[in-house]
């Protein structure tokens, strides 16, 4: 993606004649004029990664459940309960999964949950999600207990010149004991280039159909993804601490 903007030659716009071809490089410049001028606002206003709207935090306590890896001789997928309604066969209690991990080499599926009726979830036990296509698991033995996660709401916050939104985000501060966690919390700054293989709403849309012979330009993109740093690390490379 050929840019060669040049701050130093002061120049603020592109002013494009008729009869005259329209350069890929000229359309990229454009871009970078325009954020060239929000950028310089913006670091007027705002410390990097600081927020400008919404982002609300908050630490709470979640009742962690560690799943069997089968179910009736079917492997377990943890990420299949995240977000889901959980309930024991019987359907007299009930829990909201906040946050599902899979397993690693030294911990189990896990499921951290906010009880939502009825007595706590007890080892042995068998629990299903109520929406469609229900997914099952057995809780491990010793598998129920009190964790602690860490949430941020929607919002914006600046970082290198952009406005970016980040998603609500749940994790895990400390999976299995509620007054353990010693980390540093924050968003860590994700860069990639999208193209229209991995993204067919980037393809030109050719009477209301994504057109496979028209890609059409590539997409910059920058997520903020919610994840741990040890207390000791000193590195805030594309980080953004939050707590």
């Amino acid at each position: 993606y050929y840019d060669d903007f040049d701050e130093q030659k002061k120049f603020l716009r592109l002013l494009f004649k008729p009869g005259y071809a329209v350069q890929a490089r000229e359309l990229t410049q454009l871009q970078t004029v325009l954020q060239n001028q929000v950028s310089r606002f913006g670091d007027n206003i705002f410390k990097n990664g600081s927020l400008v709207t919404g982002g609300q935090t908050f630490l709470q306590d979640a009742t962690y459940l560690k799943l069997d890896t089968e179910y009736a001789g079917t492997a377990v997928d943890a990420a299949g309960f995240e977000g889901m309604t959980i309930t024991n066969i019987a359907g007299t209690k009930r829990g909201e999964v906040i946050v599902a991990y899979d397993s690693t080499p030294t911990e189990p599926k896990t499921l951290l949950i906010k009880q939502l009726y009825g007595t706590a979830f007890t080892d042995g036990e068998t629990i299903t999600t109520v929406e469609t296509a229900p997914a099952y698991a057995n809780i491990s033995t010793s598998g129920v207990g009190t964790g602690q996660t860490f949430s941020v709401n929607q919002g914006v916050f600046y970082y290198d010149g952009f406005f970016i939104q980040n998603d609500a985000q749940t994790i895990a501060t400390s999976k299995y004991n509620n007054n353990t966690a010693n980390v540093r919390i924050g968003f860590e700054i994700t860069e990639s280039v999208v193209v229209s293989s991995e993204d067919t709403s980037l393809l030109d849309p050719a009477q209301d159909a994504s057109n496979f012979q028209a890609p059409g330009s590539d997409r910059y993109k920058i997520e903020l993804v919610l994840a741990t740093r040890s207390l000791t690390s000193t590195d805030d490379t594309q980080f953004i601490e939050l707590a």
